[in-house]
Parts: structure tokens; sequence; C-alpha cells
């Protein structure tokens, strides 16, 4: 017999046996809601509570003989009460002692196969940890491409590749300029009926590492040189007028914006992406990663 019948039985012979059908719905939603795991759910009906579920329940065991349903008037008839004699009669199959003990045996071995495999999971996550820690100071100590890098002949020096870096951004920001110019002009020659175009800003040179900053640098493979974020790309962002202005997060849109909730404990965490459209970032001239 499922449990939630035998406290329908429980209720009845609670209340000596008998109840009338009302009572009984509403004295087992009060039941119900000491429990953690529902056994009924409840709807509103026009007398009170309803469980669906627990008049199927009543149906069952009246079917079954287990209690008897009185025939009074509708909405006062009762719920009748438990018939003892039959609830006596129901046999209920218990396994030999033996078998009882090899069960509780055999459930004590699982357990402790299991706290074993929550062991030995615990530490392959440490293990994973350190591993991962060991192949991120191979990758930024040059150890993956060391034996590439002694087969190039042609490669640029660190200093050579920075001085490259920084006047690809120069250029890059000359460029900008030639193409506000333009812009402006046109904007000029049109009436000037739609928003002046924004000039783009100077590069941003970031401030030199503080003493702090030094001591915590590690010894870095040949021609590698330490340089900073800064200087290698330009930061962008979606604050201030620029989102006010051209920006906004469309459900829509083919471009993932990355937030600081994207930067996990571990390194890069997947979320549910706001997104806005490529079109509107195209007018941030001033900020764009490179």
């Amino acid at each position: 017999m499922y449990y939630r019948r035998k406290i329908v039985l429980a209720i009845l012979e609670v209340f000596g046996g008998e109840l009338e059908k009302l009572q009984f719905q509403k004295l087992l939603m009060l039941f119900t809601t000491y429990q953690q795991n529902k056994s009924y759910h409840f709807v509103p009906y026009k007398f009170g509570c309803f469980s669906f579920q627990a008049n199927a329940d009543l149906g069952y065991i009246n079917l079954n003989q287990l209690i008897e349903d009185s025939k009074a008037p509708k909405n006062t008839s009762l719920a009748t009460g438990v018939n003892l004699t039959n609830l006596k009669e129901i046999k209920v199959p218990v396994l030999p002692l033996p078998e009882q003990r090899a069960i509780v045996s055999r459930i004590e071995e699982l357990f402790s196969e299991l706290d074993h495999s929550i062991t030995n999971l615990k530490s392959a996550q440490a293990k994973l940890e350190i591993y991962r820690q060991a192949v991120l100071k191979k990758a930024f100590e040059g150890g993956f491409t060391e034996e590439w890098r002694g087969k190039q002949s042609n490669l640029y020096s660190s200093d050579d590749l920075d001085d490259l870096i920084t006047k690809g951004q120069q250029d890059y920001f000359v460029k900008q300029i030639e193409d506000w110019e333009i812009a402006l002009k046109h904007w000029e020659k049109s009436g000037k009926s739609e928003n002046r175009p924004k000039k783009p800003r100077p590069l941003t040179i970031p401030d030199p590492p503080n003493n702090e900053h030094n001591e915590r640098k590690w010894n870095l493979p040949e021609n590698w040189i330490w340089t900073q974020l800064g200087v290698l790309c330009f930061v962008t962002k979606l604050a201030g007028f620029e989102y006010t202005d051209y920006v906004k997060y469309d459900a829509d849109g083919d471009l993932p914006v990355l937030k600081a909730e994207n930067a996990g404990l571990y390194g890069f965490k997947k979320t549910d992406y706001s997104k806005v459209k490529s079109e509107s970032v195209k007018e941030l001239n001033n900020l764009s990663s490179n």
C-alpha cells in the first residue's frame, strides 16, 4: 500500500474512524503543511480545499473494503470509518531473517563503495587543479613552444614585436582620425541634422609597473619581455554615454557581451550572455579591441 494511503487510514483512525468528507480534506491539507515532500496537493474548492488524489485514494480504499462510504446526502456524507477487521486481515510479506541481514549487509557494502568513490573523486579534483596550474605555468614560461621556436629563423625579437604593436596602434589611430574627418565634413554638408561624429580618443598609455608589480614577475624564456594589457590592445566597455547613445542590449543581437560575471575562479565562465547588434558597436570607434 502506498504511504499516502496509510496517512488517509491513520487520520480516519485518529478521529474515531469517522469524518465528513470536507472535514477530512481540510485535516489532510493541514497535515501536509508539516511535510517536506507533500503527499497530496490541493486546489481551491467551493466548499474549501480539495485534493483529487486524496479523493481517488478514498475511492480505492473503499473499493478494497478497508473503509465504508455512508450514503448520507451530498456534501454531508461521511468519509466513513476504518474497517479494522479487514485492515487486520491484510497480509504483509516479510522476508526471512537471514535474507533481511543479507540485504542490510549489501546496502552497507554499497554505502562503503560510495564513500570510497567520493574520496577518489575529491582526490582527482585536487590533482586536476594541480595539473591545471602546471599547464598554465608551462604555457607562460614558453615550454609548449620551445621546440618550435628553436626551429624558426625569422621570428621577431621581443623588442621588435613590442615596437610593431605600438606602430600598429598608432597607424590605427591615424586611420580613425582620417575617417572621423571625412564623417565630420559629410555631417556639415548634410546640414548637421544627425548627431555630430565623435572624435576618436588618443591612445591611452598605461602607467609603468610599480615596485609591487615588479616583485611578482618571474623569469621568462629567452627573447620574452614583460608588457601590459593596455599596451597590447584597446579596452572596450559598454557604459556611460557610449551605452546610452549607441548600444542597447538586444535578445536578437548577434554579438555576445562579456561581463565581469564571466571571470570565474578557475578562468572563463560561460553564462547566458547579454547580446548587442554588431551594427551598434561600430559606432564606438574610440573604444574597440584590437
